[in-house]
This record gives C-alpha cells, sequence and structure tokens, in this order.
C-alpha cells in the first residue's frame, strides 16, 4: 500500500488511465472532477467534493480534471 498527496492547479485534466492495483481517492480540500470510462466524457463526469471519497478496483479506466472554480 502507499499514499499520494497531491496539489493540482486549475484546469489540470490527467487523462484515461489504469492502476494495475486498486485506487481510492480522498479529496482534502478543493474538488475534483472523476469519470469512469476508456475516454474522457466530461458531461458523465461527477464531482467529488472535500471529504468525499472514491474507490477504484484494479484495471478500471478513469480521468480525473480541475476546473477554475474554487
Amino acid at each position: 500500500p502507499f499514499v499520494l498527496r497531491v496539489a493540482l492547479p486549475a484546469n489540470t485534466v490527467i487523462a484515461p488511465h489504469t492502476h494495475a492495483t486498486p485506487e481510492t481517492l480522498t479529496i482534502l480540500s478543493g474538488s475534483i472532477r472523476h469519470d469512469m470510462g476508456e475516454t474522457l466524457d466530461k458531461s458523465r463526469g461527477k464531482e467529488v467534493k472535500a471529504g468525499g471519497f472514491v474507490y477504484l478496483p484494479a484495471d478500471m479506466p478513469h480521468s480525473l480534471w480541475t476546473t477554475d472554480e474554487p
């Protein structure tokens, strides 16, 4: 197991990708948009706010992005 703490600037896009092991995201502050799938589709993405949690099984394609909104 490992933990990464990442601060993402406004308007950051992390393209669709997978991980070989399960991944969990906990949003500590601000918000992020998240979508599962092999293509990035911002219209179906879900906002995850501070305190929110996302679980991704191994090999689940997903993407993340931020906006310029606080």
